[in-house]
């Protein structure tokens, strides 16, 4: 096994991030990691465009320019409205957007295939370890309370291993099996995904029990294909709505229940500050509830349960909503056009039907978490589509001509 020296920053960055969803919970400095990150290869960024060694396909600058005008709105709108105009707020507010883009921007730009093969053989087998770990205490824990369960749903406990909430370890388990099945030697071996889909369903969530039933018909499905059509999102739908019926129930059609309050005020708030937004940090973000957005007091949230000021359980469970709400209907739809474009990216990446099959999978999770929960602002988001650049990497069907045609 080769390592570069130019691995060695992406190694440590994994290996921090992994170590930090597990300590974050006990040690307040790691709940910063993220943010630490992000600084880290921001620095890197800019000075890569300095240096004019910053290359990427064109449909991924067109996200990087999409995501830098979502910035400008939020900024403009922050002035315009003066609902935060806390400078440091505001600045925290732009970083936690948009770390998920800049730290996913960075390892694009720093991996290679020959390197993500490195990177990849590199955690093979402390990957299949946690994974067999984590598969042990599953079972052990739907019988003995050892501290990695939470609540019973559908008659289990839900799972959550050392990770603290069954979320973070859905996303770690799917970079595991990232990582797994990123080295050719392992593709024949279907046990560390059964094991990765049985720990899946262990968490209970319905985004994760989606994946489950996604990733089995997506790998039968594109077996054959090479790029995913139509119809498999509508059968997809449709799997969602059958097996997320509980959470759809609960969550979005429940009148006091706090997601469907935040996709109700987000839409009144979009609407308010027609077409900008209301501004960074101002709803639906850590940091409006951190600094508790004088709009939360305006729409009542302040004598709800969970989404008051002393108590802020609820107030970060969404993501939608803090986006057309911050960043107004226009910024909505550059959100959506990012999206859009992530996929054309997956579809046209020069991997194999069944490697794409994979990512779909994984894009189609993150989607469905995207629609209840802060999922796409968080640490464990990047941690996986670190995992995704080095699957799509170390997997390239054949070597780039140029850095310009990588993904």
């Amino acid at each position: 096994m080769k390592i570069y020296k130019q691995t060695l920053l992406p190694i440590l960055i994994i290996i921090y991030l992994f170590i930090s969803e597990i300590l974050s919970l006990n040690i307040s400095f790691f709940k910063y990691t993220d943010e630490i990150v992000t600084v880290i290869l921001t620095i890197y960024l800019i000075t890569s465009i300095l240096l004019k060694r910053f290359h990427i396909s064109r449909d991924l600058m067109k996200i990087f320019y999409a995501i830098f005008l979502i910035c400008i709105i939020g900024v403009i709108s922050n002035f315009i409205n003066g609902i935060q105009t806390n400078m440091y707020v505001i600045a925290i507010g732009i970083i936690s957007f948009m770390k998920l883009f800049i730290c996913c921007f960075a390892f694009l730009n720093i991996i290679n295939k020959p390197k993500a093969t490195s990177i990849l053989a590199f955690f093979d087998k402390p990957a299949k370890i946690i994974l067999v770990l984590g598969f042990i205490c599953m079972i052990i824990s739907q019988f003995i309370d050892i501290g990695m369960r939470g609540s019973q749903r559908f008659g289990f406990w839900s799972y959550n291993f050392v990770f603290g909430y069954a979320h973070v370890y859905s996303s770690i388990v799917l970079f595991l099996i990232l990582i797994i099945y990123g080295n050719e030697k392992n593709r024949r071996n279907k046990l560390y995904l059964i094991i990765a889909m049985l720990q899946m369903l262990s968490t209970t969530k319905g985004p994760s029990i989606i994946w489950v039933a996604g990733i089995i018909f997506l790998l039968i499905y594109m077996k054959k294909q090479n790029k995913i059509h139509a119809k498999v999102f509508v059968i997809l739908g449709v799997l969602s709505l059958v097996l997320g019926s509980y959470q759809i129930t609960n969550y979005f059609m429940n009148e006091n229940a706090p997601r469907y309050l935040f996709y109700k005020y987000g839409a009144i708030t979009a609407n308010r500050y027609f077409p900008l937004g209301s501004g960074f940090s101002t709803f639906g973000s850590d940091m409006a509830a951190e600094n508790y957005s004088r709009l939360y007091s305006e729409y009542g949230f302040n004598h709800l349960y969970g989404m008051s000021e002393n108590d802020k359980s609820f107030l970060n469970d969404n993501y939608w909503p803090m986006v057309y709400a911050q960043f107004g209907w226009i910024g909505f739809f550059l959100a959506l056009y990012i999206l859009y474009t992530v996929f054309r990216v997956i579809q046209q990446s020069k991997i194999s039907g069944r490697m794409k099959g994979f990512v779909f999978s994984i894009y189609f999770f993150t989607i469905l978490h995207s629609l209840g929960s802060s999922l796409l602002v968080t640490s464990c988001s990047i941690v996986l589509y670190i995992g995704v650049i080095l699957f799509i990497k170390g997997n390239w069907l054949k070597e780039e001509k140029s850095e310009e045609e990588q993904i």
